[in-house]
């Protein structure tokens, strides 16, 4: 039973890092590239996002099926959630508002990911830093 919940905590934490890195590599690549055809943008966004929601739902399914305390659980799924929900807010805003409004919307919601993500990120690393991660029996 300790070997599967130990596999379950490194997955957790490999997922979590890999959220992290990965965020942090697209924010500074999309920022310091030059101006792109609206196209081109859109096709790296789509699989940009796609990896988002990948990611956010499996730090949600394996923070649910691990023996985190409630506070780590906590932080792991709003990480989580935070990439799922950049995800539906760049589909709804993107696709849906600007089919309904045939034009895209000036704020986007993008600021909200922002500040859960990074509630979510250093709640988390502290959590992991404590190591008050796994419930002791």
């Amino acid at each position: 039973m300790q070997e599967g919940k130990n596999k379950i905590y490194i997955s957790t934490v490999v997922i979590f890092w890999i959220s992290v890195a990965f965020v942090f590599l697209v924010t500074i690549t999309l920022f310091n590239l030059g101006p792109f055809d609206e196209k081109y943008l859109l096709f790296i966004n789509i699989q940009i996002q796609a990896v988002y929601a990948i990611l956010g739902i499996a730090l949600i399914v394996l923070a649910s099926k691990g023996k985190f305390t409630k506070i780590s659980k906590a932080f792991f799924t709003l990480t989580g959630a935070s990439l799922v929900g950049a995800c539906l807010i760049y589909i709804l805003s993107n696709f849906v508002l600007a089919k309904l409004l045939e034009e895209r919307p000036e704020i986007t919601g993008g600021e909200i990911f922002i500040v859960t993500f990074l509630v979510g990120m250093i709640g988390s690393i502290v959590l992991l830093a404590k190591k008050k991660v796994i419930t002791q029996k």
